[in-house]
């Protein structure tokens, strides 16, 4: 059995579905290269080169997928022949899966299917010794019963069985006959075969269908149906009688004029072909009560203008039928075969020629003048159409001379009773006439002449009435619903297979909005999961997901959040580089959030930046990504991710954010690359978004080694204390005879500058502020050098002060603390 998912074949629609602009056979390439006549360049655009074009290539990006490809299993028409995996007889690749009967985990390998997927029931494992019960299978507890199965399959049986069943004589109620024991079908054989204490049941396999023959006609009524295996007493198995209550029914009964479907073949009486007892009836068309032989009906009744003697010697004559007068007329008035016997006639003249006399014109003698007759019924003298022999036509005419018009007319159409007015009257209720009477209609088939909604040419409703009077209720019903085929019961359908009816068909819904209807977990609403799956059916797979797992990692910060507005700020999964996923910390909130922390510079330790330094350039790694901010850390986005647009700047202590700056950033690159460049590379522009409430307004990104600020220490008075170069290069700040403490709060990229600039000449050895001595920059003054410059990033320690200056402007007591705080600082990429 092969399956086509609704993504398969919808996807083969779309990509498929294009007019041809040749005449190609399905499956041929269109206008190969070495045909004789230039290719249609339209029908032969071939844009992936497998030499088929775009008008029968399903996907002309992919030189894989082409007619006469292989199919295999990979939810792909690989050979566009509109059949995707299972659904294709060719399919390669496909799996043997084995009938699960029992429900047991393991399969009949007698009973097997193949298919890319498990078709339903059917497993991969064939070890099963009896599939039609869950107590054997490979694994399964041996019984403790006396005596022993082979429950586990294992081929050992270690307990009696009689019959070979599988069952121990403990555990069935017949060890002598294989047939029956507890997982066997009960059949009607007067045993107890499923050993559930009762013989013959009415759901034995075999078991009999019996009817209620109610008349004992040998007939039952279908509609009072009996499951056993013996006939119950009053039942028979024949189900075609159509009238239980009457023996005298039934399809062998002889159908007779009595107004009854006597053998149920649906036709009453004069309607039903076989029906006997009838009686031969002969028109009288002079309507003198005697009809004549030429024209005759056999039926239950007299039609109209029928009877049933056929003794009138001239049935166009009203005054000749038997016991007629005899007149002069030279004719057989009587019908006794002689003419004019014992009478005189008057004559009538007959200036129609139509055998009828006009009274008023008469002459007394016994043989007719010429142009007289012997009867004086014409009424109307001068049209020989007009005489009491002529039919009655619908003309308004009284053609028959009986005193009235259009009466009885042989072309009069037959009405029918319409009581509601819809136009269309019942069967039984009719009349003949030229014109409909008030309340008839000239078509029949109403089935409910008290409703005039219902009736043959209306539309059928859902109301569980037969409202067109076929016979049926609510088939083809106008407001009939459509609903969608839900295999997986999620409450979602697919549109591919529908049905439209008044009812919710079983496994069947009204929304149509499934985009996997083989899997439960998959329909609009479902929470996404990370398993390349549109669980949601939005079109995306994996976006609620997206960083939660190492498994489902996203490129970066960005791009969480843009799957997730809600995302919070923490660490998640990135693989930015497509080179294996690491976790790295995201902040979703600071300027529109989305940022990608790539490193965090605690400046406690002493640690600065400067271009060029190798400690920001290695591939190293550092610190914890569980707690970025509680020490020196560097993500693997310091390295790998290269395509931000912008830099965040935050300045924090011990992860308390004090204020921040975004920058747009120089170019292409990771913070890697672009650190390695000369001062301020990084930065494209100015300040593109910042909160600088708790922070210098002027603090840039990354500064050069004499720019930077310091936090710790100001010389605040004693006389005026300059460097050899006339003034110190750090402004008001570290060696200076102005600076206040406030000015020294914060700061740069954190750099401790010695004090050889502007104490050069006086002597400081072992010269500390606030317990910590001084560390030096690259630019450090002669006589401020410590044992470990740089050291190892993450783990540096001050060094001793050694060396001596002399000035006698600079004493002790001009050097005071600036109450300044160490602020630590972490720059962010983002998108």
């Amino acid at each position: 059995m092969r399956f086509v998912s609704a993504l398969a074949l919808l996807s083969f629609l779309v990509s498929c579905g294009r007019t041809e602009t040749k005449d190609t056979a399905p499956g041929d390439p269109v206008d190969s290269p070495t045909d004789s006549t230039p290719p249609d360049t339209d029908a032969f655009l071939d844009k992936d080169g497998d030499s088929y074009g775009e008008a029968e290539d399903c996907d002309d990006h992919n030189d894989a997928i082409h007619p006469g490809a292989e199919e295999a299993c990979d939810g792909v028409d690989n050979d566009c022949d509109g059949l995707v995996d299972d659904a294709d007889e060719t399919v390669s690749g496909q799996s043997t899966w084995h009938q699960d009967l029992d429900g047991d985990g393991y399969g009949n390998a007698e009973m097997s299917q193949v298919a890319c997927e498990a078709p339903s029931g059917f497993v991969a494992d064939n070890t099963d010794c009896d599939d039609l019960s869950a107590l054997f299978h490979p694994g399964a507890e041996e019984s403790d019963c006396t005596d022993e199965r082979d429950l586990n399959c294992d081929g050992s049986v270690g307990y009696a069985d009689a019959d070979g069943d599988g069952f121990a004589a403990c555990e069935e109620c017949d060890d002598a006959v294989a047939s029956n024991n507890p997982v066997a079908l009960e059949i009607c054989d007067g045993a107890d075969n499923d050993c559930d204490g009762e013989l013959d049941e009415s759901d034995a396999v075999d078991v009999g269908t019996w009817y209620a023959d109610t008349d004992a006609d040998g007939y039952g009524d279908a509609a009072s149906p009996t499951e056993a295996c013996d006939m119950p007493s009053g039942h028979v198995a024949d189900d075609t009688d159509c009238d239980d209550t009457s023996p005298d029914v039934h399809p062998d009964a002889v159908e007779v004029c009595d107004t009854v479907d006597n053998d149920c073949d649906g036709w009453v009486d004069d309607t039903d072909p076989d029906v006997t007892g009838t009686t031969t009836f002969f028109v009288d068309a002079d309507g003198d009560g005697h009809g004549g032989s030429s024209l005759q009906v056999d039926a239950c009744e007299a039609p109209g203008g029928y009877v049933t003697s056929s003794d009138d010697c001239n049935d166009l004559d009203a005054a000749t039928f038997p016991g007629a007068a005899e007149t002069c007329d030279l004719a057989d008035n009587d019908c006794d075969g002689a003419t004019d016997e014992g009478v005189g006639s008057t004559w009538y003249a007959d200036s129609d020629g139509d055998g009828y006399g006009n009274g008023s014109v008469s002459q007394e003698s016994c043989d007719a003048p010429s142009g007289y007759v012997g009867n004086s019924l014409d009424c109307d003298d001068f049209s020989a159409t007009t005489s009491p022999a002529s039919y009655e036509v619908c003309d308004g005419v009284d053609n028959d001379c009986d005193g009235s018009a259009d009466e009885d007319a042989i072309n009069a159409v037959t009405f029918y009773e319409d009581q509601d007015g819809d136009g269309y009257g019942v069967v039984s209720s009719s009349t003949s006439a030229c014109t409909a009477p008030s309340g008839y209609a000239a078509t029949s088939g109403d089935c409910n002449d008290a409703d005039n909604a219902i009736h043959p040419s209306a539309s059928e409703v859902c109301d569980t009435v037969d409202n067109d009077c076929d016979g049926a209720t609510d088939e083809d019903a106008v407001d009939a619903a459509t609903w969608y085929r839900d295999a997986d019961n999620d409450g979602y359908g697919d549109t591919s297979d529908t049905s439209t009816t008044c009812d919710t068909p079983t496994g069947y819904v009204g929304d149509a909005t499934d985009c996997d209807d083989t899997a439960a977990g998959v329909y609009p609403g479902a929470s996404e999961t990370c398993d390349g799956v549109d669980n949601d059916c939005d079109g995306t797979s994996d976006e609620d997901t997206e960083g939660t797992a190492i498994s489902c990692p996203a490129d970066h910060c960005s791009a969480i959040l843009a799957a997730d507005a809600t995302a919070p700020s923490g660490n998640y999964w990135i693989d930015p580089a497509g080179s294996g996923a690491f976790e790295a910390y995201c902040d979703m909130t600071t300027s529109g959030g989305g940022w990608t922390l790539a490193l965090n510079l605690d400046t406690s330790d002493g640690h600065v930046m400067w271009w060029a330094n190798d400690l920001w350039t290695d591939a190293n790694t550092y610190g914890d990504v569980s707690t970025p901010f509680s020490g020196d850390h560097k993500s693997q986005a310091f390295m790998d991710l290269s395509d931000g647009a912008r830099l965040l700047l935050v300045v924090h202590e011990d992860g308390a954010v004090v204020g921040w700056k975004s920058f747009d950033k120089s170019g292409a690159g990771s913070l890697s690359t672009l650190m390695a460049g000369g001062d301020n590379t990084l930065i494209s522009s100015a300040v593109a978004d910042s909160d600088t409430g708790n922070i210098w307004s002027n603090e840039r990104l990354v500064r050069s080694s004499t720019d930077l600020y310091a936090n710790r220490c100001i010389h605040t008075g004693g006389g005026t204390c300059v460097n050899d170069s006339g003034s110190s290069p750090d402004g008001d700040r570290i060696g200076s005879s102005v600076g206040t403490p406030s000015d020294n709060n914060g700061g740069g990229l954190g750099n401790w500058h010695d004090m050889g600039y502007c104490c050069s000449g006086q002597t400081y050895a072992g010269r500390s502020c606030n317990g910590d001595a001084f560390r030096t920059t690259s630019e450090a003054q002669a006589g401020w050098t410590y044992s470990s410059q740089y050291g190892a990033f993450g783990s540096d320690s001050f060094g001793a002060t050694t060396g001596t200056q002399n000035n006698t402007n600079c004493g002790d007591a001009n050097w005071s603390s600036a109450n300044g705080v160490d602020y630590d600082y972490a720059i962010y990429l983002g998108q």
